[in-house]
């Protein structure tokens, strides 16, 4: 069902835990059944460690997902960074993108690395913005957007998603209003 739906598709989304009994390589073979579909994959563990080798066009870990993977702590970030640039050389993938909460994100791509600052905003809940950040990763990616202009609309949908109370979702004009908002350096 997922490969008959992503032939129609820009960019394909794997997201979230692999249920008890689905091996990791699934990643791998989504992405190579897919084709010439981008996949963004944001998912943690062993399915991190496979999506890191499987040739997605995408894969976001949050900082604590990438200690995990590295084998340290990342205290800085300079930290994070370092090490979001030393796992993307080891990978297979096109672009990695380290999550920082509400600092934004650091993008690592073959054009080199891109720091995206989030705008300070007053936080409701925090539940799904990460989810929202890489929804609009992916619609930024469909757009024919750049890595990193991609993902400033993650970080702004994310940011817009942190507005709403409980699990509300983003609102699509405090999207675009927080986009111009986001730093990129």
């Amino acid at each position: 069902a997922t490969v008959t739906a992503a032939a129609d598709a820009r960019c394909l989304v794997i997201s979230g835990s692999m249920p008890d009994g689905v091996e990791p390589s699934i990643v791998a073979d989504l992405v190579e059944a897919v084709g010439e579909t981008k996949v963004l994959v944001d998912t943690s563990g062993p399915a991190l460690a496979a999506a890191l080798q499987s040739g997605a066009h995408l894969v976001k870990p949050s900082a604590r997902e990438l200690a995990l993977v590295i084998g340290r702590t990342l205290d800085t970030e300079a930290d994070v960074t370092e090490a979001a640039v030393e796992v993307h050389r080891a990978s297979a993938i096109d672009v990695l993108v380290a999550s920082i909460g509400p600092g934004g994100a650091i993008v690592v791509d073959g054009h080199g690395v891109h720091r995206l600052r989030a705008p300070s905003v007053q936080v409701r809940s925090t539940v799904g913005a990460g989810d929202s950040m890489v929804a609009g990763m992916a619609v930024g990616l469909q757009r024919g957007l750049s890595a990193a202009q991609a993902t400033a609309l993650g970080v702004a949908a994310g940011t817009a998603a942190v507005l709403t109370d409980g699990t509300g979702l983003c609102h699509p004009d405090d999207v675009e209003r927080l986009l111009t908002s986001v730093a990129v350096g």
